[in-house]
């Protein structure tokens, strides 16, 4: 389980740096991508990325809520 929460941390880590205009990926021109900005292409790798944990839907939402609720 404390792999679950670290693993979504980070993820969760990634959505917060590019929400706030940090540089999470490489800079390029986004208007020839399907991505209209790095955050929402943040947000779409993140899911991706949870989708593909080794671990039970139920564990990985919970481990959101940790997150979330208790910091």
């Amino acid at each position: 389980m404390v792999m679950v929460v670290t693993d979504v941390a980070s993820c969760v880590l990634n959505i917060l740096l590019a929400l706030a205009g940090l540089p999470v990926f490489p800079s390029f021109d986004w208007r020839f991508n399907e991505f209209p900005n790095s955050a929402s292409h943040a947000l779409y790798s993140t899911c991706i990325e949870l989708m593909a944990l080794p671990a039970s839907g139920a564990d990985i939402g919970n481990a959101l809520y940790d997150i979330v609720l208790k910091g």
